[in-house]
């Protein structure tokens, strides 16, 4: 979480999904979480943050979005200014 007044947010999906599978499959589920980086803020509670992959025996099952389950609002300049110069080194 960069440029926001906290480091981390919590993330979820907006509802619940039902897969259905054969006996004894559940274990072989792949999931790979995909995040859209750098996540920024302000972020609004609700907003999609990332994707869910599900798939078995490399077949894709599904994909769910993954949103922020809180608000994130703006760090102040200071917090800003050391974000931005952290992503500035790390992207040399």
């Amino acid at each position: 979480m960069w440029k926001g007044q906290v480091n981390e947010v919590g993330a979820g999906f907006t509802s619940d999904f039902v897969l259905s599978l054969p006996k004894g499959q559940a274990e072989k589920i792949e999931a790979v979480l995909e995040s859209r980086q750098p996540v920024m803020a302000p972020l609004q509670k609700g907003q999609e943050i990332g994707t869910m992959k599900l798939s078995l025996d490399g077949k894709l099952l599904g994909e769910y979005p993954v949103v922020a389950l809180q608000d994130v609002p703006v760090a102040g300049f200071f917090g800003r200014l050391w974000d931005a110069l952290v992503l500035w080194f790390k992207s040399l």
